[in-house]
């Protein structure tokens, strides 16, 4: 959850691009973490496959933007929207987020 958040405030309060290597070393060292085997594991077929697969899941529902939200085919874009994809949430009959144990993304 420390590296979550560490990269949030990098992109979105000081602007640095997490797709650096050098800020994400920079990041990890702040939170004690080792940054050459994150990114050898960032790098494995296996993670590569399931971002890819997870792009193609993000195109195929209309997303453009981020952050970007899907609630039952309804889309939500911007931090500004919560409210609205929380009411929408409540207002289901279920609340199912759509998502399993062994579902995409999982």
């Amino acid at each position: 959850m420390d590296l979550v958040n560490g990269l949030m405030q990098a992109t979105w309060a000081e602007d640095r691009d997490q797709s650096d290597p050098a800020v994400l070393a920079d990041i990890c060292q702040q939170l004690g973490l080792e940054a050459a085997g994150l990114l050898t594991a960032a790098r494995a077929e296996s993670v590569v496959a399931k971002y890819r697969g997870n792009t193609a899941r993000a195109l195929a529902a209309g997303v453009f933007g981020s952050p970007f939200y899907v609630f039952a085919n309804e889309r939500f874009w911007g931090q500004d929207r919560l409210d609205m994809l929380e009411e929408a949430i409540v207002r289901s009959a279920s609340g199912d987020l759509g998502r399993t144990e062994a579902g995409p993304g999982r």
